[in-house]
This record gives C-alpha cells, structure tokens and sequence, in this order.
C-alpha cells in the first residue's frame, strides 16, 4: 500500500524518526510514527470498505429520496393543483421552502409551464 500523505513531523519516509544526524533512529518515536501510519491505513481501509458496501446502493438511495421529496412537494402544493387536501393549514407553513425547488419539481414531473397561476417560476 502506498500511502501518499505527509509524514508526521520527525518521522522520515521509512517509517523511522530522524535524528540529529538524518540517520532514523530505533527509539520510541519511530513507534510513534508506525502507529500513525497504521491509523492512516486502517482509515484509508475502512474508507474503502465503506464505498465497497454502500457505491452500488447510492443511486438507489437518491431515487428514493427524490421520490419521496417529489410526494412531499404534491402534498405540500396539492391545494394549489387542485387536489383537496385536509391538511393544508399546516402544510401552507411550509409553502415558502418548497417555492425555491417547485420549478425543478414541476419540470420533472413533465409539465412545460406550472400548473398554477399564482406561482411564476418560469
């Protein structure tokens, strides 16, 4: 494994702490400076692991969420579509934050222009 990150200070490339000289030197910094490179490795490992196990579930995950976020903006502007909704004192709270994303949302869901005439979007 090549590491490419910087050494810790006083430790030379070998894995050794330089002395006064620039010979490494077999004290108790040199054990200092292989447990910084373990740490690193086992950080690099674990980094690994993690895109290994979750990558091919990552587009899946972004799916789900759109979706769900795509649901949530039909309750939130359902009223303004024309769908009743018996909720929409409370979702009217909500209104304000989804306005940012209702152009993305109304032009993934296929429609040209919004639906509404109250919101100008495009």
């Amino acid at each position: 494994m090549t590491d490419n990150s910087p050494q810790p200070a006083g430790c030379d490339s070998s894995g050794g702490q330089a002395s006064q000289n620039g010979t490494p030197a077999r004290q108790d910094g040199g054990l200092r400076c292989r447990v910084e490179q373990l740490r690193r490795g086992i950080a690099a490992f674990t980094e690994g692991l993690g895109e290994y196990y979750y990558g091919p579930y990552r587009q899946a995950l972004a799916r789900a969420q759109r979706d769900e976020d795509d649901l949530f903006m039909l309750y939130v502007c359902g009223e303004a579509l024309g769908i009743p909704n018996p909720a929409s004192a409370y979702t009217m709270e909500l209104y304000p934050i989804v306005l940012e994303e209702f152009h993305a949302w109304h032009t993934r869901m296929g429609m040209d222009r919004p639906p509404t005439d109250g919101i100008k979007c495009c």
